[in-house]
């Protein structure tokens, strides 16, 4: 027995508002995720500091001799020659690394449907309004629905 597709009718304004309302709550999530960014990377820097802060009260002779990798790169800058040192020190004796920020809106599928990022999305979004805000239907398809529903 053949299955039979689904026919479903949608009013167009509720869909429309649907859209508006996932507009704004992205709007609002985008913002909350910048700022959630911003200060993740104050407290990395900070963080940053304060381990070089600990690395140079934990380093000594015998740590330098037993645990160094030296590498150098001569740049010609000014007769100056930078050397970066690799001490492996244990994790223990540094402050805790503070934990990255997932982004809500980063590149993914839905199923087959390619979603894009943050300003891919909030595009198309505006162009399925501005799609359906000139629409004359009352209702819109199945097929319709299903194009923006990847949205909602």
């Amino acid at each position: 027995m053949a299955s039979k597709g689904m026919n479903v009718k949608v009013k167009r304004v509720v869909i429309i508002k649907a859209l508006h309302d996932r507009l704004t709550e992205m709007v609002h999530i985008q913002e909350e995720y910048e700022r959630e960014v911003e200060a993740y990377e104050k407290a990395q820097d900070k963080w940053k500091e304060d381990v070089a802060k600990a690395t140079l009260k934990l380093l000594d002779i015998k740590t330098v001799v037993e645990n160094i990798s030296i590498r150098t790169n001569s740049y010609n800058s000014n007769g100056k020659t930078n050397v970066m040192i690799d001490v492996m020190i244990d994790d223990d004796k540094f402050p805790v690394e503070p934990k990255g920020v997932d982004n809500p809106f980063r590149n993914t599928w839905a199923g087959k449907t390619w979603l894009g990022n943050y300003e891919e999305r909030v595009a198309e979004i505006k162009n399925a309004i501005t799609i359906l805000n000139m629409c004359e239907e009352d209702v819109i398809n199945t097929s319709t629905y299903a194009n923006v529903a990847k949205y909602l």
